[in-house]
């Protein structure tokens, strides 16, 4: 955005999910990826312990040396699980390690768009998040606040008329 004559970035990732876990009691928290939004949620979860679940050896270590991440995951106490992947939720649930975490997690936040696994009310959806993205950056550009309530009608609107 141009603020007087300067351009500024804004995360509206990281303001998704900082809002999304807002109220919620978030101590234990097992992240499964290593890329970008894995990061942006280690950032935004820093008062918390971590623990990951990675692919990639070489990028896990490279996390481990910026942030305090555990080498321990005690499946049975998990607050919140989070899938920083590609990967939809139903695929992970196949892996028996993953899916007892999953199952006795509190909250799970999964960032697949385009996962429509069954929502309860602790799975957060990656078109939650990209819902209160969009909510952000209107307000970022526009100056106008926009409620969820009129996000979600635009979105609803928009599918609809594809």
């Amino acid at each position: 955005i141009n603020f007087n004559g300067s351009l500024i970035g804004h995360n509206t990732d990281s303001f998704a999910l900082s809002k999304t876990l807002h109220n919620k009691d978030i101590n234990k928290v097992v992240i499964f990826g290593s890329g970008a939004i894995a990061e942006m949620c280690i950032r935004v979860l820093s008062n918390c312990h971590i623990s990951l679940i990675t692919r990639n050896s070489i990028r896990e270590k490279e996390l481990k040396s910026k942030y305090t991440i555990s080498n321990h995951i005690d499946s049975k106490s998990i607050d919140l699980f989070i899938n920083a992947t590609p990967v939809h939720l139903k695929e992970l649930k196949n892996d028996s390690h993953i899916n007892g975490i999953i199952s006795s997690t509190k909250y799970i936040v999964n960032y697949p768009v385009n996962d429509f696994v069954d929502q309860s009310s602790h799975i957060i959806s990656g078109l939650d998040l990209t819902l209160l993205q969009a909510i952000k950056q209107f307000e970022l550009y526009t100056g106008y606040k926009l409620s969820q309530e009129q996000a979600s009608a635009a979105f609803n609107f928009t599918n609809e008329n594809l």
